[in-house]
């Protein structure tokens, strides 16, 4: 005896993937056909398998309008600004000032407050200064860290002295070694507030540095060291007034 019987299939397959420039198609088509046939007790199966596959690729559609950076990125972003001149006109009086590392005696001054002495401001400095060391103490004041804007080449600052002036250095240092890229030693006081600079910054620029402050005392006279009005200038000596904090440095939005 014998019998046979047959069947086919066919299915079609699409697949699409997007990329930032592209999007591709690809298209598979197979089709299956099956022949059964049995003659005394012989069973013979014939199985044919055809596929095609084609693919097609065309421009990616336009990116969607919306905004580059969320209100939480853009708060971040600003507090990787330092603005310069640097001043303590919105700090705490009596306190370390924000953004600043302290130790040993240092605060933020204003006129009338205990051991803030009495100098004679100029309209264009504010109300507030800084004050590190103090009568028998000394004192460091560390800024936070920031890059070194192009063009760069000194910071200046105003500094007031009373009584025995102890030995006083404003530094700029580099952030991984502390290495001090310039200083300056003051060796003087005054009864008001006069300008000093430290030089030699023009070929370190886009290094990341701090500021650091130290008063240290050489014997138990009296006396105190005052800082405000501290900026960055360029080699025309026009203040730059603004500078990159580094991301290491951006706080927890």
């Amino acid at each position: 005896s014998s019998s046979s019987s047959s069947s086919s299939s066919s299915s079609l397959t699409s697949t699409t993937s997007h990329t930032g420039t592209s999007i591709t198609t690809t298209t598979t088509s197979t089709t299956s056909a099956t022949t059964i046939s049995m003659t005394n007790s012989t069973t013979t199966t014939t199985s044919h398998t055809a596929s095609v596959t084609s693919t097609a690729t065309r421009p990616a559609l336009a990116t969607s309008t919306s905004p580059l950076f969320n209100a939480s990125e853009l708060r971040t972003f600003s507090r990787r600004i330092l603005r310069f001149p640097l001043s303590f006109e919105d700090d705490t009086a009596g306190a370390c000032p924000a953004h600043w590392a302290c130790v040993g005696h240092v605060q933020t001054c204003t006129l009338g407050l205990r051991e803030c002495g009495a100098p004679t401001l100029d309209s264009h400095l504010g109300a507030r200064y800084l004050s590190v060391g103090g009568n028998d103490s000394m004192g460091i004041a560390t800024s936070m860290s920031f890059r070194l804007a192009m063009g760069a080449h000194s910071v200046t600052f105003k500094h007031f002295g009373s009584g025995k002036a102890p030995r006083v250095i404003f530094a700029v240092r580099r952030q991984h070694d502390g290495h001090e890229l310039c200083a300056t030693t003051l060796k003087s006081t005054a009864e008001h507030f006069k300008e000093a600079s430290c030089e030699g910054l023009a070929n370190h620029a886009r290094e990341i540095v701090y500021i650091q402050l130290q008063v240290l005392r050489r014997d138990s006279s009296p006396g105190k060291i005052f800082f405000d009005d501290i900026r960055m200038k360029d080699g025309a000596a026009r203040t730059i007034l603004f500078a990159e904090r580094p991301v290491a440095t951006v706080e927890h939005v």
